[in-house]
């Protein structure tokens, strides 16, 4: 009982980023079998497995899982709970209960999650409010007050990352010489930052809605566009909190395996900054087929085309890291070099999909998928793999398996 008590009340980042791998590898098992029973049931026509109705709620808890409690918690409450502080030159985080709570608060949206998906009638379109009657009411609001929690607690995270580099870097430490990887997660955690608030809005509004008489998504008073342009906000931003962090355990494994320095110099940190700019403003395209102004979709192809700039100078830095260097195969390297294919195939689809001619016929297709599942699972899943095994034996005490991991990038590639 006291070890229990101990593991909930500890302020040990390395101790609270073992428990927070545990909730996000949980969260990536139970969506890849919930992604597993929608391909079974498509193999053949008719209901084979499970009716209809279950089809679309497992389609919503699929993506519950995948996006809210894997993707965007996997790289800043794992990797960032490890390995940030050392990375800065601090002994710990500038608040350490901070820490504590920001785990707190992100098992209790794992459980209101759950409860939601286990309470069935999640049945919704993806970027639209859930449709309600008497049997969905409980879930619904479980899923709305467990976004909301999520929301808080990525923002204690963020707020935590911003202090501990800003404020408890050594005075002899020059933010500008920083690694690649401590300008990865201040560029991602000012945008996390910004995703949270939205995300905790999204969910309060949605509970509150749902609890009483107040019209905010639905209804006369209320804008129906608004649940919508919220959400793609999250989605669309929340592709570069995933992102910059998992581009900055990249250029930290590549350069040790490379045995020299990042190529690019402070041109990566330039490029960080941009790309985390850029990705706040090009949401709105998934509007494209709904009547949204010329000016808006023109603005937001412009800043979603714009932010491939950035993006490539850092793959090209990221591989050009790699020529004349002493290049040593490890299995993080591998891993390193499956989210360059992630990033490039993802980059690649945005093409079509931020281009107003082709992105009106994309927009909500497979390909529209595809293109997510590429860029966000992509990332999170070899960002996170990557700096588990770059980091593994400081992480757990003991080393890897070379040859199971061998198998894995290659799988996974």
């Amino acid at each position: 009982d006291r070890e229990a008590i101990s593991w909930w009340s500890t302020t040990d980042h390395v101790r609270i980023a073992r428990i927070q791998l545990g909730g996000v590898v949980a969260a990536l098992v139970l969506g890849v079998q919930l992604a597993l029973v929608l391909r079974a049931e498509l193999l053949s026509s008719g209901q084979s497995l499970v009716d209809s109705g279950a089809i679309g709620g497992s389609l919503t808890s699929h993506a519950l899982a995948l996006v809210f409690l894997f993707a965007l918690p996997a790289m800043p409450l794992v990797v960032g709970s490890l390995v940030l502080p050392s990375m800065v030159g601090a002994r710990d985080f500038a608040f350490p209960a901070l820490n504590r709570i920001t785990l707190q608060l992100y098992l209790a949206s794992w459980l209101l999650l759950a409860l939601a998906m286990l309470g069935g009638a999640m049945d919704t379109a993806w970027r639209l409010p859930p449709t309600l009657d008497d049997a969905s009411v409980w879930p619904v609001l479980c899923a709305a007050a467990g976004l909301h929690l999520l929301g808080l607690s990525l923002a204690c995270s963020a707020l935590n990352a911003l202090a501990t580099i800003l404020v408890e870097r050594p005075a002899h430490s020059s933010l500008p010489e920083a690694p690649v990887l401590v300008w990865g997660m201040l560029a991602g955690a000012a945008v996390q930052l910004l995703v949270s608030t939205a995300l905790a809005s999204l969910g309060i509004l949605l509970f509150l809605e749902r609890a009483t008489t107040a019209t905010v998504f639905g209804g006369l008073a209320g804008d129906p566009f608004a649940f919508e342009r919220l959400f793609d906000f999250i989605l669309h931003a929340g592709v570069a909190v995933v992102l910059l962090p998992a581009i900055g355990v990249a250029f930290e494994v590549v350069a040790t395996f490379s045995r020299k320095a990042p190529a690019g110099g402070r041109s990566n940190a330039m490029a960080l900054g941009s790309l985390a700019l850029l990705s706040l403003g090009g949401s709105g395209l998934s509007l494209l087929n709904d009547g949204a102004s010329v000016a808006l979709m023109v603005a937001a192809s412009g800043i979603s085309l714009l932010a491939l700039v950035p993006a490539t100078v850092l793959l090209y830095n990221l591989l050009a890291t790699l020529v004349g260097g002493a290049v040593e195969i490890s299995v993080a390297l591998l891993h390193a070099l499956n989210l360059v294919v992630f990033l490039t195939i993802g980059g690649l689809s945005g093409l079509f999909l931020a281009t107003l001619s082709t992105g009106a016929y994309l927009q909500g297709s497979l390909f529209d998928s595809a293109h997510m599942h590429f860029l966000l699972g992509g990332s999170a899943i070899a960002g996170l793999t990557t700096g588990l095994y770059y980091w593994w034996p400081r992480f757990m005490g003991r080393k890897t398996r070379q040859l199971w991991g061998r198998l894995g990038a290659g799988l996974l590639f």
